[in-house]
């Protein structure tokens, strides 16, 4: 179906269903069975047609790619919706059809505004935060775009089949009455046959059980389809649910407690370097990391945060990891160290855990906690789970005011102001947590006056209001530091920034066009928030290379603080010097480099230039990710953190050279000969540049690729004629210097 059908075939269904409906009120007259029953079989056929076609515009707006099974997908779900209005009662089958028509168009309505900002359907465990829908608005009508004007249609056909339709009366005959019920319902029942099968397909496919990114169902089924997959699945997940045995228990215990011994960086000397400090941490708004140091027409964005960053511990390369419930998310993410579930939020879902968090851990310590946002307390049930998150008390919009009001709540400046007065009320050490709020979606709500960029051709666009929007926050910060500085609390406290999700730049063609015109911006920039962190009585610059995820604050803040992390805590501490990282997404998605797997796409790449290079160099990876992702949710939807916590298993450091079966110097230490070097059991030992290493099993298809490779190796062209595989440096101690994907190579 071309994309203009949908809408020839809605704007057909609307004029034939005012003139039948006016027929049908306008000719009383007794009129045969053969025809009574026809008219009878017209809200049907009305109903096809309506949800066909509502299927193909939705996919046509988003827009989504049609893969080969959807049109056979669209067919059999418009057919099931049929079958449902087939079974109502023949007096009551065109109302029911306009009722249910009219839910449809809602849902597609929904489903295409929450594709473009999230990249997927509404999932079903989002009914939580229906009710914030009204607080949203204004985001939520920004989203519409040209040619969203045809859902209107849909809705107004809808009513209109609702409020007009009348069946004509039948001889009382009960049979004749029987098959005007019967029949139809029969005949559309054939409909369940291939929706079953599909659904079937689905639940034994890998995108059931290793990819839950919902965009690639839209792409295969249309949206009405993959919500009946998402449902599906869902039931399934409730009747296969069973209390984890003391096996599975012990099996994620383990796991936790590896990454822990792993990780562990309590020997390394910033382990409490800033012990018994204060702490402050600053959750921005939908703030990106391209935007610390970028200029737009020769000015500065953020010419605060580029200064503050020349003195302190900066992140570049920290990937965004929130599912569909940004914003709390995460938090949840940033306190728990977990991840987020996959089907609504924590807050709405979780909401009686008993939590370990970064709060609890240091109200543990002695930290007073407190929580603030310029915005009403039931706003992701925050009323309910910041205590339950540890915060011993909170300050929201009820308590701070919303006014003066800068699009959401309290202006960023105002609401700094109080923070700071708040700060020093509280007893020492403390743990102040500040959300602010300027910067959110739709970003239009910065006063003209108030905006200082010249952006050109970008002013008006989404683009341009997101930038005045950060370089509004920035002149907040500056304005926050002058106060903290001026109170005398800066001398004791560790600051700590970061975006908590995107910004959602990428939910229009013309957004993505405006965003790629910046060209000193790369290609995949929205995937990065920033992360920095500023100690008290040092301005010693630093650069975190590694990668990681808003899951890694806490465990980070406490390395610092020189407090262990809890031990359900997924997260781990990145630090200056450490190279490489993992990071796993909720939909099966991860990042190692040199590696990044899109499980959307279900395509395994390189980091640096994104070329496609074969799956099987992903697959212990991905076999990671679901193993991590897994693992985190039982946890979180078992409400097993404290279970984990009490176990108390001591955490000792996790050598850094891997035991060999083979005598010798390990992967990546310093050789002479091949003779000296330990190769892991069934790999051949390698002696490349003064470095010990091994042979490949097979060709290396790229640097950097993993298949061919003992555990804890990579592939690294020594020549253009040699590959062998070198040692990871973040498993192996390197006699060399490691490379920029963390490969152990020979010094030059």
């Amino acid at each position: 179906m071309t994309p203009d059908q949908p809408k020839h075939i809605i704007f057909a269904l609307a004029l034939v269903t005012l003139v039948a409906a006016f027929l049908l009120r306008r000719f009383r007259t007794r009129t045969p069975t053969w025809l009574a029953l026809l008219v009878d079989l017209l809200p049907l056929a009305w109903m096809f047609l309506f949800t066909w076609s509502l299927v193909h515009l939705v996919s046509d707006l988003i827009p989504a790619r049609k893969h080969p099974p959807f049109n056979g997908n669209a067919l059999a779900s418009a057919g099931l919706i049929v079958f449902l209005a087939a079974l109502v009662p023949r007096r009551a089958r065109g109302a029911f059809a306009g009722l249910l028509g009219f839910g449809l168009a809602f849902l597609g309505t929904c489903d295409v505004l929450h594709m473009r900002i999230f990249g997927n359907v509404i999932p079903f465990g989002s009914h939580g935060s229906i009710f914030q829908l009204w607080d949203a608005r204004v985001s939520v009508a920004s989203l519409f775009a040209s040619g969203d004007q045809w859902l209107l249609l849909y809705f107004a056909t809808a009513l209109t089949m609702l409020a007009l339709w009348r069946v004509k009366g039948l001889e009382r005959l009960r049979l004749v009455q029987l098959a005007a019920y019967v029949i139809p319902a029969l005949a559309l029942s054939s409909f369940l046959v291939p929706i079953r099968a599909d659904v079937t397909e689905f639940l034994d496919s890998k995108w059931a059980r290793e990819v839950l990114n919902r965009e690639d169902q839209v792409w295969n089924a249309g949206f009405l389809e993959a919500h009946i997959r998402e449902i599906s699945l869902n039931i399934k997940h409730t009747l296969d649910a069973k209390q984890p045995t003391p096996e599975v228990l012990e099996q994620v215990a383990r796991y936790y407690h590896d990454e822990h011994v792993e990780h562990f960086t309590e020997d390394r000397p910033s382990f409490g370097q800033f012990k018994g400090k204060n702490l402050l941490v600053i959750q921005i708004e939908a703030f990106e990391e391209w935007l610390v140091g970028a200029q737009i027409n020769g000015e500065e964005i953020t010419p605060y945060l580029n200064r503050r960053k020349e003195r302190g511990l900066f992140y570049p390369d920290i990937f965004n990891i929130v599912a569909s419930s940004s914003t709390a998310d995460c938090e949840y993410l940033v306190l728990n160290s977990n991840h987020p579930l996959p089907d609504g939020a924590v807050a709405f879902r979780r909401e009686d855990n008993h939590f370990v968090t970064l709060a609890t851990t240091l109200r543990d310590a002695g930290y007073s906690t407190l929580s603030m946002h310029g915005y009403r307390r039931g706003m992701w049930n925050r009323a309910v789970l910041h205590p339950r998150y540890g915060f011993t008390h909170s300050l929201f919009g009820e308590e701070l005011g919303t006014q003066p009001e800068i699009g959401w709540g309290l202006d960023d400046h105002a609401f700094f102001q109080k923070v700071v007065a708040a700060t020093m009320k509280e007893k020492a050490p403390w743990f102040v947590y500040a959300i602010t709020l300027s910067s959110h979606h739709p970003y239009n709500a910065i006063p003209v006056n108030r905006r200082r960029l010249h952006l050109g051709a970008l002013e008006g666009t989404m683009v341009g209001d997101y930038m005045h929007s950060a370089a509004f926050t920035d002149d907040a910060i500056s304005q926050l530091f002058d106060q903290l500085r001026a109170a005398d609390l800066l001398k004791d406290t560790v600051v700590v920034m970061y975006g908590d999700h995107d910004g959602h730049l990428h939910s229009t063609p013309k957004d993505r066009a405006n965003l790629a015109a910046l060209t000193n911006i790369p290609k995949n920039v929205t995937d990065y928030i920033p992360l920095l962190m500023l100690f008290p009585q040092t301005d010693t610059p630093d650069i975190a290379r590694a990668y990681g995820a808003q899951i890694d604050f806490a465990p980070t803040i406490l390395h610092y603080l020189g407090i262990s992390p809890p031990a359900s805590f997924m997260g781990h501490a990145i630090l200056p010097g450490d190279v490489g990282g993992f990071v796993a997404r909720w939909d099966g998605s991860f990042v190692s480099p040199p590696l990044i797997f899109d499980a959307g796409l279900d395509e395994c790449k390189v980091l640096s230039d994104l070329r496609t290079v074969p799956q099987q160099t992903c697959r212990a990876l991905a076999d990671k990710t679901r193993k991590e992702l897994d693992d985190s949710w039982l946890v979180t939807n078992n409400d097993l953190a404290h279970w984990l916590v009490e176990r108390k298993e001591p955490v000792k450091p996790f050598p850094k050279t891997t035991p060999s079966p083979t005598a010798g110097v390990p992967l990546g230490g310093a050789c002479h000969d091949e003779k000296e070097c330990a190769a892991p059991e069934g790999f051949d030992a390698h002696c490349f540049g003064g470095l010990c290493a091994t042979d490949p099993h097979g060709p290396c298809e790229h640097p950097g690729s993993t298949a061919p490779c003992a555990i804890g190796s990579a592939c690294y062209a020594f020549s253009p004629d040699l590959n062998v595989c070198a040692a990871n440096c973040d498993s192996f101690a390197c006699a060399g210097q490691c490379n920029d994907v963390g490969v152990c190579v020979p010094r030059p």
